[in-house]
Formats: structure tokens, C-alpha cells, sequence
């Protein structure tokens, strides 16, 4: 099962709007409306992860090449894709064969422009996991003869059915990132989750007879994978889903991702977010999630030497980036970290006015006290809280109090908590008690239609056991015919 829950969010800002229900009975409603929430489509999703790539990359071969040489550089993609799912078992290599001056091919061919091709190729679309060299034969004439582009294919993946249960174990897992991002409110959160989950779901493991710990097989079916796997991984991901147009970056010691969003490129490191603590690997502790996240080539050196303790002699694994794929140049990296930020809107109804909303934050770790806090003006933010894992409480009278846990990073915000408290006896949980609550509390005892958890708390309005049963039924009949208030 895919793992959707993100537990190591990064937060400074945790802000909550509250909403009154509209039947004067009811005292107290909060629910989430904060953040400007961004249009989801809810247009169907066909994904097909053979083709991808950024378009960055095309930009580049456009402006160094021509227009003609990015149609040349799909075609070989398109025939690439073809061999990753061919039913047919592969040799030792896969051939494209290209004949000069029949229209097919851009005029002003080269071989030193085919063998560039070649490297942007290999690198930017690690969906070909089974590339472990190329070769080239080329005509002697400028005139005319044949281009054959040879791709040497990894002895474990020349099967079909290798092959097949590679792609569809890859195919499922790009299926349920799809799904979990999705459903993130804009662009920030969805690089945000999958920072978050490929390092979630993934070890770092050093493994140097296992050629698939550096690509998208390691990573995504085996989960053990080194940097290579990880940004692969993350510039597969983004550019297929269309997230963030994201390349990789490469030192001679590391691989991470450039990432373009709004309108400027950062850097993103999911393996040193994921792994890295005083400088040595440890797959379990995540004290520093995101510390590496749409930041600038000054921090990234900046959070290296901090985490290494500034010692003397050390050498960055992020110092002088690679020209990208040994072809193009990098992107232009902003010199700021990227900040979070959106103008929060609030509504106040006048109902709510002199509600008292308390929250408490209890710690689940051994370094934050618990603490209590009166929310004014119906929104709150815990700036005031260190980072750490805690169970927030959120109570108001007469309504049944609610229980979050959350763990609170610095460097970027979660997304907004959802928090709904509603009336003792409120059982439909629509925001006012009427003969409805009732009606689903009758049916919950018959078992028709059961209550969520949250709901029977709101249903037990006579409170002593844990189950809805016909004392409940009564006491809210009461209530409703002003003969006894649930709330005494």
C-alpha cells in the first residue's frame, strides 16, 4: 500500500479559521478556511512514465542547436519508450538508424551534436533504467549514409518480462504519488510531499554490485538507492506529473536537483534532507528535514559546512556544480532561499463573537513543555512552539474537543490543519441539532448507516457508556422541545 501520510512536515505556521453553522442552537463550529486554496483539476490522468524529461533541457538544445534537433531528440526518446515496453526480449543493444538528407533527421547533423544528445539523454530521463552505454556509428560523407545510435541495454533487463515487472512496480509507484499530490493545495505542497515522501520511503544504501542503487529502480521499486536514485527519482516524478520543470545536478562526489518554481530555480537535496546528520548518513533520524529544500547554492554550502560543524579543511559535496550533463550549462540559481508565504483571510461571523477556543500542545517528546493557548480572533499561529512532534487539543464550550498530532519544523510551513469541533449533539455534524441528528443516531443503532468516530462522540449526548442507544435518543428529543438542555 502506498505510504500517503506525511509525518515530518516542516512548520513554522499552523493557522486555523473559524466558521459558525448557521442554527442559533449551535455555539460552536471551527473549520478549516485558511490559505487561498489554489484550483485542482479534476480532469482525468493518463501517465505514461516512458516519456518525460524537462524542458529546460529542450530549451537548451533549441537555442544551441535549433528547433529542428528537439523534434530529432523526441524521436529517439519516442523509440527508446518503445524498447522499455516491447514484449519482445532485447539484445545487447537497442539500434536507431537514421538516414541523412531523407527528411528525417535535421539538417547540420553532427556527430559531436548526436553524442551531446546522447549525454542529455541519459540524464535527463532516468525512465531509461536499463541504458548502460552508448555508441554511434556515422557516415563518412557529409552527403549522405546512416546515423545508428546504439544504446547497450543492462544484461538483467534484455527479458520482456524483467522489464515488465520493473515497469509496472515503477508505473504503481508514480501512480500513488500522483494520487497523494494531487490532492496538495498548490505547487509548494506538492514538492513539499514528495521531498518528504521519497525520503520517507526510501534508504540510503551503498551497494556497489547493484547497478539499480543509482536509478530509478532502486529508488522506486527496492527503495535502497545512493544520490543518483534519489534525484532521478524526484526530476522523473516532477517533470512526469508536471509539477516543477527539475533537472539533476552533479558534483564530482554528489547528485540533487535544480527545480524551477515560480518563476525563478533552486536547489533541492532529497538525499541530505533525507539522511545526512553531522555529516554522516542516518537513515532514522530526520532532524533535519528540508533543510535542503528551494534553497540557494550559497546556503546549500552554508548548511554543509553547519552540519560538519565548520571544521577545518572540509570540502562541500555541493561545491563547484558540474556543467549540466556535461553539455548544457546550469540553470541560473536564485540567490535567495525560496519563503512561503500567502495572505491569510479570515471570516468572523458575528455568532462566534466572545467564543472562548483553547488549544493545548502537548509534547511528544522530552524537549517542548506542554503548553495552553486561548485562540483569538478565531485563528492562531505557533510560532510560539519549538519544533517537535505534539498532540494538539482544540476545545470550546458545550462543543466535543478534537486531538491532532502534528510535528512542526522550521524552514517551511505544513498545510493547513483542518480543525472542525462541533456541538454536543450534532450528530450529522452539519453545523445545527435538529430531528436529522436524531435520525442518524437511530440509524447508527440499527446499523444502516454507522457514525464516524468523531460523530458518536457528538451523538452520546447522555454520556455515560460508548455506544449510541435510545437514552441518547431521548435526551436529545429533550433538548429539542426545550424540556432539558444536553449541555447542563
Amino acid at each position: 500500500m502506498y505510504k500517503s501520510i506525511i509525518k515530518k512536515a516542516s512548520a513554522l505556521l499552523l493557522s486555523i479559521s473559524l466558521l459558525a453553522g448557521t442554527a442559533a442552537v449551535l455555539p460552536y463550529e471551527a473549520t478549516q478556511t485558511v490559505y487561498a486554496a489554489e484550483s485542482v483539476s479534476e480532469e482525468s490522468f493518463e501517465y505514461n512514465f516512458t516519456m518525460g524529461g524537462s524542458q529546460y533541457i529542450r530549451e537548451q538544445i533549441a537555442e544551441k542547436y535549433g528547433e529542428d534537433f528537439v523534434v530529432f531528440y523526441d524521436d529517439i526518446i519516442a523509440g527508446l519508450a518503445e524498447a522499455t515496453v516491447s514484449e519482445n526480449d532485447l539484445g545487447e543493444t537497442v539500434s536507431l538508424v537514421y538516414t541523412k538528407n531523407d527528411g528525417i533527421e535535421p539538417k547540420g547533423i553532427t556527430k559531436s551534436i548526436v553524442i551531446e544528445l546522447f549525454q542529455a539523454i541519459i540524464y535527463d530521463n532516468p525512465q531509461f533504467y536499463w541504458i548502460t552505454g552508448t555508441g554511434l556509428t556515422f557516415p563518412q560523407s557529409e552527403g549522405a549514409g546512416k546515423y545508428t545510435l546504439r544504446f547497450a541495454v543492462n544484461s538483467n533487463y534484455r527479458s520482456a518480462e524483467a522489464r515488465r515487472n520493473v515497469n509496472n512496480a515503477i508505473k504503481s509507484e508514480i501512480e500513488g504519488y500522483a494520487e497523494m499530490l494531487g490532492s496538495k493545495k498548490n505547487t509548494f505542497f506538492k514538492l513539499a510531499a514528495l521531498n518528504d515522501v521519497l525520503a520517507e520511503n526510501t534508504k540510503y544504501d551503498v551497494n556497489k554490485e547493484d547497478d539499480d542503487r543509482a536509478n530509478i529502480v532502486g529508488c522506486l521499486k527496492d527503495h535502497l538507492c545512493v544520490c543518483d536514485g534519489y534525484s532521478k527519482s524526484f526530476m522523473l516524478i516532477s517533470n512526469a506529473l508536471g509539477i516543477a520543470d527539475s533537472v539533476k545536478a552533479t558534483t564530482y562526489a554528489h547528485a540533487w536537483n535544480a527545480v524551477n518554481y515560480d518563476g525563478s530555480w533552486y536547489f533541492i537535496d532529497v538525499t541530505f534532507n533525507d539522511v545526512i546528520l553531522n555529516g554522516s548518513v542516518d537513515n532514522d533520524n530526520h532532524e533535519y528535514w528540508r533543510r535542503y529544500f528551494l534553497k540557494s547554492y550559497e546556503t546549500l554550502i552554508e548548511t554543509d559546512y553547519e552540519n560538519h560543524g565548520n571544521q577545518s579543511g572540509y570540502v562541500s559535496d555541493h561545491a563547484d556544480v558540474e556543467k549540466l550533463y556535461s553539455v548544457f550549462d546550469l540553470p541560473a540559481i536564485s540567490e535567495d532561499d525560496y519563503v512561503y508565504t500567502e495572505k491569510i483571510d479570515l471570516s468572523i461571523p458575528s455568532e462566534l463573537e466572545g467564543t472562548v477556543c483553547t488549544m493545548t500542545a502537548k509534547s511528544l517528546d522530552t524537549f517542548n513543555p506542554t503548553r495552553k493557548f486561548t485562540l483569538n480572533d478565531q485563528s492562531f499561529n505557533v510560532e510560539a512552539l519549538n519544533d517537535g512532534t505534539y498532540t494538539l487539543t482544540f476545545s470550546a464550550p458545550n462543543c466535543v474537543s478534537r486531538e491532532y498530532t502534528v510535528t512542526l519544523y522550521k524552514g517551511a510551513p505544513t498545510e493547513p490543519l483542518e480543525v472542525q469541533l462541533n456541538a454536543l449533539g450534532d450528530a450529522t455534524l452539519d453545523g445545527s441539532i435538529n430531528t436529522l441528528d436524531i435520525m442518524a443516531m437511530k440509524s447508527d443503532m440499527i446499523g444502516i448507516r454507522k457514525l464516524s468516530d468523531y460523530a458518536k462522540l457528538c451523538a452520546n449526548v447522555e454520556g455515560n457508556n460508548q455506544k449510541i442507544d435510545t437514552l441518547d435518543v431521548l435526551f436529545l428529543k429533550r433538548h429539542l422541545i426545550h424540556y432539558k438542555s444536553i449541555w447542563n
